[in-house]
Formats: C-alpha cells, sequence, structure tokens
C-alpha cells in the first residue's frame, strides 16, 4: 500500500523528526536563556558583570528576534528546515 509513496513518506518522516529535534533544541535553550535572564537582570549583576550583561542583552535580542520569526512563519517547514 505504502510502496508507491516512500520516497514521499521518507520525506515526510525526516522532515518531521527533524522538527522535532529542532523544538527540543528550542525548548531546551529558552530555559537557559529563563534561568540566564533572572541572573542578567539582577541589579547587582549588572553593575558587576557589565561587558557580560551586555553581551547577554545583545544575544537575547537575537534570540528573541528569531523565535518571532519562528512564531510568525506561515510555513513550519520554512522556519524549521531552511537556514
Amino acid at each position: 500500500f505504502a510502496e508507491p509513496f516512500a520516497a514521499e513518506i521518507n520525506y515526510w518522516e525526516k522532515s518531521l523528526s527533524s522538527i522535532g529535534d529542532v523544538i527540543e533544541l528550542i525548548v531546551s535553550i529558552q530555559k537557559n536563556h529563563a534561568y540566564l535572564d533572572n541572573i542578567f537582570n539582577a541589579e547587582d549583576i549588572r553593575k558587576q558583570l557589565t561587558k557580560e550583561t551586555n553581551d547577554f542583552d545583545e544575544i537575547s535580542i537575537v534570540w528573541r528576534n528569531m523565535i518571532f520569526d519562528m512564531a510568525h512563519a506561515k510555513k513550519i517547514r520554512a522556519a524549521f528546515l531552511e537556514p
């Protein structure tokens, strides 16, 4: 039954697996980001680690923009499978 569609089935299995992997990675990064966000937003840390705080702020902007772009992508494959 599935033999005529084997190539397409294989494509979708790989695509969905890749999307699942990306989602797992995003969740992991988001947890780490939330943890670090609490640390780097503490006033005493911002004063003591100015350079590191500025670096984190820049990375945080990039991260949030990436998540925003993915959330607003009309096609999930385009958001997750294209660089």
